[in-house]
């Protein structure tokens, strides 16, 4: 399984949908209540034998709601949730611009440590 699998099963139990950023479509209708998270980086940290040993995701995963204090209730079951699958939290985040008005979001940034040496995800 791969980080942004493990990302998605991590999210899939909250209930929204999840879209990858870089799949905005302008012709495809959103629901009201969505997910996005997009890969920003990838960081070899430690090598072994002239191969990674150890890589560093970062991920922006955001929330987006017309319904403001959803957004707000929604943020720390997100983070949580991620918390628990091995996920790391930089921050408490920040506010989103949605893309509609009236849509309002939060996005964080969340690191992954990937141990290809010893095999852990």
């Amino acid at each position: 399984m791969n980080v942004k699998d493990i990302l998605c099963n991590a999210l899939e139990p909250l209930g929204y949908e999840i879209f990858r950023r870089d799949t905005i479509a302008t012709e495809i209708e959103y629901p009201d209540n969505l997910i996005f998270y997009y890969l920003a980086d990838t960081e070899t940290v430690r090598s072994y034998n002239n191969r990674p040993a150890i890589i560093r995701w970062l991920f922006y995963v955001a929330f987006y709601s017309y319904d403001a204090e959803l957004v707000e209730k929604e943020r720390e079951r997100i983070a949580q949730t991620l918390k628990k699958a091995g996920f790391l939290p930089k921050g408490k985040g920040g506010d989103a611009m949605g893309e509609d008005a009236g849509q309002t979001g939060w996005i964080m940034e969340f690191y992954y440590w990937e141990d290809k040496l010893n095999g852990k995800q």
